[in-house]
């Protein structure tokens, strides 16, 4: 599914005014605009036909007509899925609150950023990013904060079927990983925001070694990593201000790294059942009988 309101809404923040104010318009009357006509926008959102052209365009679309059918196709399509919980997605923290609120909001925002990240994901984009992770000599995760956890999640997925990688939560060792990176390697960079510096520095340095650079960064307008990766993987989540970068976006995270570590593994499932075996044979020497 593409999901086009999605996408909206992700880059709203970094539209231009008028092209910000046609959104609005979009956002306000989702389910009036397929039977909108220009001209209606462009009154609704009190700009002229030429701007609500150019802010179609913005969204890969030919035209106005072009993007109505597509949102009217995502419309569609979103009515014959079954509907999120929605009553508590977006809501922040209040104080006081029941224990079962807050974990039907818990829930409700996870759902939604596993669901929603579903929805941005390009499969010709994972099938390249897999086929470099699957051919790549060597591995490195690198994020910083709550995407620090999910690199060490990635690292110990992957270690576990045979591939040789490298993690670490320390500003420096990431750089000297970075720069020790050779052609045909892969440098997997995760920041939500893809504003981070150390993310856009290990970025810059991977790929000036001559790796492979993918990131797993919000999709949106003026994302500096996904302008420096290769290979670029959209998550998003509903983040509010108490919660953001600790749950919503790191369980996106989590879910696309299980993505990528499944397809991988499954390219040669034979040898990597087999390293699973493995790990698993003398990880059970650890446990208490």
């Amino acid at each position: 599914m593409e999901n086009l309101l999605l996408k909206l809404r992700e880059r709203y923040q970094d539209l231009g005014e008028k092209d910000r104010a046609v959104a609005e318009f979009i956002l306000r009357s989702e389910q009036e605009v397929p039977r909108l006509t220009i001209s209606q926008v462009a009154e609704g959102s009190g700009v002229s036909q030429a701007a609500v052209v150019r802010f179609c365009k913005l969204f890969d679309s030919e035209g106005f007509k072009d993007f109505r059918r597509r949102l009217t196709a995502d419309i569609l399509e979103q009515a014959q899925k079954p509907p999120l919980p929605s009553a508590y997605i977006t809501a922040d923290l209040t104080g006081d609150e029941a224990m079962g609120s807050i974990v039907e909001r818990i829930t409700a925002n996870n759902m939604c950023s596993i669901s929603e990240t579903r929805d941005l994901l390009d499969e010709k984009e994972l099938e390249r990013a897999v086929d470099i992770l699957a051919k790549a000599p060597r591995i490195d995760f690198f994020g910083s904060g709550a995407s620090g956890i999910v690199a060490l999640d990635a690292h110990q997925k992957f270690i576990r079927i045979g591939k040789i990688c490298n993690v670490s939560q320390d500003s420096h060792i990431q750089m000297t990983l970075a720069s020790s990176l050779h052609q045909g390697d892969a440098a997997v960079i995760i920041s939500y925001s893809g504003r981070t510096k150390d993310a856009l520095e290990n970025a810059s340095v991977a790929k000036e070694r001559g790796a492979v650079v993918i990131a797993l960064t919000k999709y949106g307008d003026g994302n500096p990593l996904a302008a420096l990766a290769d290979i670029v993987l959209y998550t998003t989540s509903p983040e509010t201000v108490y919660r953001s970068g600790a749950t919503g976006s790191r369980i996106a995270q989590l879910t696309l790294i299980d993505i990528l570590f499944s397809g991988t593994a499954s390219r040669d499932i034979e040898a990597y059942y087999g390293n699973l075996e493995n790990t698993y044979k003398y990880a059970a020497q650890k446990r208490v009988h």
